[in-house]
């Protein structure tokens, strides 16, 4: 510990407390997650992302969130918030969005009663074999992508924003973690229907593009 009471792995970005080991997620999944047999540890990696696009100290408040179940297996939750911060910590010398992807927030950081206890977008890239980030932010559309948590390509601009804004998460779960990775429809429903109707909910938009015809369902 420093004399700031800091552990020497953590770093600190607006008063959040950054552990710096995702060794203890994929070591003890079900601790943070939840079963990682029956499913309900596969899909609360989506609830995790929602919460993130809702939290304000984060990357929301967003109006809008889209969940698709692409064809691969993956799923990619993107929101219309301010996107992630790529801002340079000084202390760190990693940006914001790197942070808050490879390291995982000591305490609760959502602020909002509703949300249940979580550690976020960290937990979601620990978990998963690839993960992709892209941010559209300050007039510009910056991407970032994981394996097995790490980074495998840094954040770099790579188009102009064309006045959108917002994250998008698009993450493949680790088989090596889950005995079960297929994302069911009818479980995520519900918990999306709920999240929708709180009073700060945003409109959430349900889609599932793995079948011969694609389906939407604007939620609740």
């Amino acid at each position: 510990m420093t004399k700031s009471g800091k552990s020497e792995n953590s770093d600190c970005v607006d008063g959040i407390v950054f552990l710096t080991d995702l060794d203890a997620v994929r070591a003890r999944p079900r601790m943070f997650v939840g079963d990682t047999d029956d499913g309900s540890g596969l899909h609360h990696m989506v609830y995790e992302l929602i919460y993130n696009a809702m939290d304000k100290a984060l990357a929301g408040p967003a109006s809008l969130v889209v969940v698709t179940l692409n064809f691969d297996g993956s799923c990619t939750v993107a929101d219309n918030g301010r996107g992630l911060s790529t801002d340079i910590d000084p202390h760190a010398g990693l940006s914001t969005a790197e942070m808050i992807m490879t390291r995982l927030p000591c305490g609760n950081p959502y602020k909002v009663p509703e949300y249940p206890q979580g550690v976020g977008v960290a937990m979601v890239n620990a978990l998963s074999s690839r993960l992709t980030l892209r941010i559209w932010r300050g007039g510009q559309e910056y991407m970032m992508r994981f394996a097995d948590g790490a980074v495998d390509a840094p954040l770099r601009v790579v188009a102009p924003s064309h006045d959108r804004q917002g994250t998008e998460i698009t993450f493949l779960p680790s088989p090596r973690i889950f005995s079960r990775t297929v994302f069911d429809h009818v479980v995520l429903e519900p918990r999306l229907s709920e999240l929708a109707a709180l009073p700060a909910g945003p409109r959430i938009v349900l889609t599932d593009r793995r079948g011969s015809t694609p389906r939407s369902t604007q939620l609740p």
